[in-house]
């Protein structure tokens, strides 16, 4: 992953933008143990920090390993809070409470 990582931010565009997403999305098919799905959390992440351009991608593969590892559960919500959007899709799987979802909405 950190290869990947490197080349998606890198000057050079090893990748285009579909190369990069389809990339992106077949770092969520890795296997769900802890370490493994940490340090994809943390690519995710720093790849979201740096290409505005591939966030829709980054957000969906960063959803669909959180549903395969709840461990990332915590994580994610608290990087995706400001994203109503992925709050709805995981709040379809995982019990979020309710004045939690309200507090992102900004309804009181």
């Amino acid at each position: 992953m950190s290869q990947i990582e490197i080349r998606i931010i890198s000057d050079h565009n090893y990748f285009n933008e579909n190369t990069c997403q389809d990339l992106i999305a077949a770092m969520a098919n890795v296997p769900s143990e802890a370490s493994t799905v940490m340090m994809f959390y943390r690519t995710i992440t720093n790849l979201y920090n740096n290409k505005p351009d591939l966030r829709p991608s980054l957000i969906r593969s960063l959803l669909r390993m959180t549903f395969k590892a709840p461990i990332l559960f915590e994580l994610v919500l608290d990087f995706v809070k400001d994203n109503v959007e992925a709050i709805e899709i995981l709040s379809k799987k995982f019990a979020i409470e309710t004045q939690i979802i309200h507090s992102i909405q900004g309804i009181s």
